[in-house]
């Protein structure tokens, strides 16, 4: 299953791609793996750091991505909590 993500343009830190991105991801995951692989394409970006979101709800960290019903043209985006992400570098 291909997952849609893109940083919120508020994101604080400059130098990651603010476009939309593409992850291939298995649907019986949970949200937490998914923030792991997300942050393996960056360097210092905690998954603690982060939330994903969806029709601007915030997706729990412990759902499936198969229990949120992701449409092919749905779109996560990835919030910093508290507006902060201290030092997340593009790998």
């Amino acid at each position: 299953m291909f997952i849609n993500l893109v940083f919120d343009p508020n994101f604080p830190i400059e130098n990651v791609e603010k476009n939309q991105f593409r992850i291939d991801f298995d649907a019986n995951d949970t949200i937490d793996n998914l923030k792991v692989i997300i942050s393996l394409k960056y360097s210092d970006l905690d998954p603690l750091f982060y939330d994903l979101y969806l029709n601007d709800k915030r997706i729990e960290n412990t759902q499936k991505l198969i229990e949120l019903n992701i449409q092919e043209y749905d779109i996560l985006v990835i919030k910093a909590i508290g507006g902060q992400c201290p030092s997340c570098i593009l790998i």
